[in-house]
């Protein structure tokens, strides 16, 4: 195996801490090399020439059992124990009390699956790495109690001599933040050094990766360069001395463009070439880069080259990350993707949009999942296209004045503080309430006042009759930031009235018949809004105000009645861009359809929205809906509750990337009605929350009974801070426990009093009150159905009744009161059942003693008849102490008049019985 494929290797098992993998493109020319002591290689040597060493790459085991963890019990206690050996007979043990023992294969208890919260990301690779796990798990008390660590680690690594073998250690050493146990692994101390140099680096430590690269040979490890690149400008910032890695530098400066653009920042003489000079050398650098199949190191070019002019012939021939760099330096629109600007550095960044590169499209503002940065640059480059959360989320304050000014929000803009945005903003607010002060002109932004100058002209002329035309400018109708004070001052009946607009000025008559719309929308002129956003409808070009004019309508059509009509406006819409109010209103719009169809078309929303979070939202309203009407108006191919039209809508949903809290919702709905599906883990098996508490508790409900959804609910309570979400689907089934056990108490066939002490044994109740509770009615419906069936309670049961009735006995007055009468139903169907086979075992008795005079009365003593009526007088007299053992206990709980005195009697009969059985025994 090659050097680089063993790099990569460790790559892959780089610690918690630390990326899978690096992301920092390579400018460093592709070849293997020796771990042992960093020299390159031919691919697919064997042995490097160098120091002899040979070139494996870390190894991995085979599955094997060692450091397979099992519990055994010794004496009163069960106790963990670690395997290690592969026997195939018997098994070499060590057990955490540090005691070793050899037990058969044949008799060992099924595998533990111990969950370490801060362990490896990955699986160890190899035996002895499962066994060093355990090492620093106990040695951090995840495992209590644990082992000895030392004692694991000894015998992991004692006896390791293998260099490929320990090369998978020393991955899996790095995989757990073991790095301080690899002076202990049989490998050079410069391998040593370079696993620790490449650590550093994923973890952002920048000191300790500039202090092993300085330990490493100058002409070795040629993929340091790499780290070197990866910290550098922070290690510059950080003040780090870089002295000792110029060296290093230096021995690679003739062959690889990396170092050479490193040394380049560190002796800058070379800005003061001559351009040309410059420009050659910076042709030189794209050349070698492009040769060596580099990408470009995006960090590092920025330090070496931004204050150099790009040529943009240069320009256009540089690898991926140095196109960044020169879009930094020239407006260079198209140049750069969304991919490239979310990797940048924010400052960087701004210099990158200041310059003019950064343009929407190519991927921004373009969809509605966008990440944090995508937001950041529409609110640079179009912070119109923002929503008012992003905005502020953002703080964009100029974009929140001019919102405030566009929605007439005086107090928002008063509340802004000041700036000379806000206050022109202001200004154009108090022009739209007609009110025109002294110095409102120094305010507003001089690139504006000529269109002001206008609208002041016409307020002070509005009161005219009829409306002087020619105060309505060119200027003004060609603004559209003043568009909103114009219809304020004027009025949109009467500037819709003016000849000419919407031939000369069709984007104003567009804009103008949108917000008649809404404003016939505010004052409940239905039909009126629906004319006006019809009449927008016929002038609109642009995809937004269609979209708008179409959802205006479809308000309007809504309120008039016309579901039908209403729901093909916002389809119209939709086909066009999705967006939140869209989705909300087609939801809303859906409630007026028949069953059918809304089921059809909130289904359509739920798959055809282009962002999962609106995917989402539809898929909530779509549940919502559907639970609040009559569900046997919908219709379903397989006859369950949930329409077809969403049932597999929400099947693909529960797979995708949704959020934990989403898949909990549907899942539940799932869970309830379509089970059968929901109830096999395959099905959901691409949801990244498919081995959750919520996948396994809304399966578990999937069951034909309650005892597995009581089991994962007690197990989630008992591994502590149970979610919220738990705790109320525990109380919902408390309730309901409560409900149906008071209802069925006295049904025969009623099990549910088996789920109530279920819900105790699993340690599912909140108090202490609780569980008397559940315990008495468990008791006493359990013990109903079982006496009815004719079957005797187990003494078990007799047991839980005693430890219960002590437990009720403690409660505080008001919960023992609370709970009294019910502790005596429950002790009196206990001992009704009881009695009953008592009743039996007292007759037989009685049979035993007189079958005993009937043949013995006569026969003289010795002979063989008169020695069985004496063994059948031993007996009925055992037979009668059992009865009275068993019968007297319940003298003493019993409150039940008639039952009390039918156990006094068996008792007094037993104790007659004994009696005259001593007598002839005697």
């Amino acid at each position: 195996m090659g050097e680089q494929a063993g790099f990569e290797e460790v790559d892959s098992a780089g610690g918690r801490d630390a990326p899978v993998t690096s992301t920092v493109p390579s400018l460093v020319a592709a070849g293997d090399f020796c771990r042992a002591c960093g020299a390159d290689l031919e691919p697919s040597v064997g042995r490097c020439d160098a120091c002899g060493a040979a070139t494996v790459g870390a190894a991995a085991d085979p599955p094997g059992t060692v450091g397979a963890v099992y519990e055994l019990r010794r004496g009163l206690r069960k106790r963990l124990a670690v395997r290690l050996d592969d026997g195939e007979d018997t098994a070499h043990l060590l057990l955490t009390t540090g005691e070793a023992v050899n037990v058969p294969v044949a008799e060992l208890p099924p595998l533990e699956q111990l969950s370490l919260r801060d362990g490896p990301a990955v699986e160890p690779r190899t035996r002895r790495g499962r066994l060093l796990r355990l090492a620093v798990a106990s040695a951090s008390a995840q495992i209590k109690p644990g082992w000895e660590p030392a004692g694991l680690i000894g015998r992991a690594l004692d006896d390791l001599s293998d260099l490929g073998e320990a090369r998978g250690v020393a991955a899996d050493l790095l995989s757990m933040g073991g790095e301080d146990l690899l002076d202990r692994l049989p490998l050079s101390a410069a391998e040593v050094t370079w696993l620790r140099a490449y650590t550093c680096a994923c973890k952002g430590d920048h000191a300790g990766t500039m202090r092993h690269v300085a330990q490493l040979p100058e002409r070795g490890y040629r993929q340091k360069l790499n780290l070197i690149a990866r910290v550098w400008a922070d290690a510059k910032s950080s003040g780090i001395d870089l002295s000792p890695i110029l060296r290093h530098l230096a021995a690679y400066g003739e062959d690889e463009p990396l170092a050479a653009l490193l040394l380049r920042s560190e002796f800058p003489g070379a800005r003061h070439d001559d351009p040309e000079t410059v420009r050659a050398g910076q042709r030189g650098i794209v050349e070698r880069l492009t040769a060596h199949g580099g990408r470009g190191d995006l960090r590092t070019a920025v330090e070496v080259l931004e204050e150099r002019d790009i040529d943009p012939v240069v320009a256009e021939s540089l690898p991926q990350g140095l196109r960044i760099l020169a879009a930094r330096q020239m407006a260079a629109p198209g140049l750069l993707g969304s991919a490239e600007l979310e990797r940048l550095d924010p400052a960087i960044l701004d210099d990158v949009i200041d310059a003019g590169s950064v343009l929407l499209g190519d991927g921004i503002g373009s969809r509605g999942d966008e990440t944090w940065r995508e937001r950041y640059i529409r609110s640079r480059v179009a912070p119109e296209s923002l929503s008012d959360a992003d905005v502020t989320t953002l703080g964009l304050a100029d974009e929140v004045a001019r919102r405030a000014f566009r929605y007439g929000a005086l107090e928002k803009l008063e509340s802004l503080g000041d700036s000379p945005r806000i206050r022109h903003f202001r200004a154009l607010l108090d022009l739209r309430q007609g009110r025109v002060r002294d110095d409102l002109l120094d305010d507003v932004e001089e690139q504006d006042r000529e269109a002001v100058k206008d609208l002041i002209r016409l307020v002070e002329g509005k009161g005219s009759d009829p409306l002087d035309e020619a105060l309505v400018t060119e200027r003004l109708l060609a603004d559209p930031t003043v568009w909103s004070v114009l219809v304020a001052t004027v009025g949109a009946g009467q500037l819709g009235q003016l000849t000419g607009i919407r031939e000369t000025h069709p984007a104003f008559s567009e804009w103008l018949s949108l917000h008649e719309a809404r404003e016939r929308l505010f004052l409940g002129d239905w039909r009126g809004a629906v004319d006006a956003a019809s009449h927008c409808l016929a002038l609109a070009q642009g995809e937004a105000v269609r979209d708008e004019a179409h959802n205006l309508k479809a308000c309007g059509l809504f309120y008039l009645g016309n579901y039908l009509s209403a729901m093909q406006e916002l389809t119209e819409a939709l086909e066009g861009a999705y967006s939140e109010s869209l989705l909300a209103n087609a939801s809303l719009v859906a409630e007026g359809l028949s069953p059918e169809s809304a089921a059809r078309h909130l289904g359509t929303l739920i798959r055809e929205a282009p962002t999962l979070a609106m995917r989402v939202a539809a898929a909530h309203r779509a549940v919502l809906i559907w639970r609040s009407t009559d569900a046997s108006l919908w219709r379903n191919s397989d006859e369950s509750p949930l329409p077809d039209a969403f049932q597999d809508a929400l099947r693909e949903l529960v797979n995708e990337q949704i959020s934990l809290d989403d898949f909990r919702r549907f899942a539940h709905v799932l869970a309830l009605y379509d089970g059968q599906w929901f109830s096999d883990p395959s099905n959901t098996a691409a949801s990244p929350h498919n081995d959750t508490l919520e996948a396994r508790f809304y399966r578990a409900r999937t069951a034909p009974d309650l005892f597995p959804t009581v089991a994962v609910m007690g197990e989630a309570i008992a591994a502590g801070d149970a979610p919220a979400w738990l705790l109320h689907e525990r109380d919902s089934l408390r309730q309901v426990a409560i409900d149906t056990l008071f209802d069925d108490l006295d049904a025969p066939d009623s099990t549910f009093g088996y789920v109530a002490l279920a819900m105790v044994d699993r340690g599912v109740l909140a108090d202490d009150y609780d569980n008397c509770l559940f315990n008495m009615l468990g008791i006493a419906s359990t013990t109903y159905h079982l006496t009815d069936k004719g079957t005797t309670v187990g003494d078990e049961l007799v047991a839980r009744l005693h430890v219960a009735r002590t437990a009720a006995a403690n409660l505080p007055g008001d919960g023992r009161g609370r709970i009294r009468d019910l502790t005596e139903l429950a002790t009196r169907r206990v001992a009704l059942n009881r009695y009953l086979p008592l009743e039996r075992e007292f007759n037989r008795s009685v049979e035993l003693y007189n079958g005993a005079l009937d043949l013995g009365r006569y026969e003289p003593p010795g002979t063989p008849a008169y020695q069985q009526a004496l063994a059948r007088t031993r007996e009925a007299l055992a037979v009668a102490r059992q009865v009275r053992e068993a019968a007297s206990p319940w003298l003493l709980i019993v409150e039940h008049d008639g039952l009390r005195t039918d156990y006094k009697e068996i008792v007094t009969g037993a104790q007659d019985i004994e009696r005259r059985c001593l007598e002839i025994l005697s």
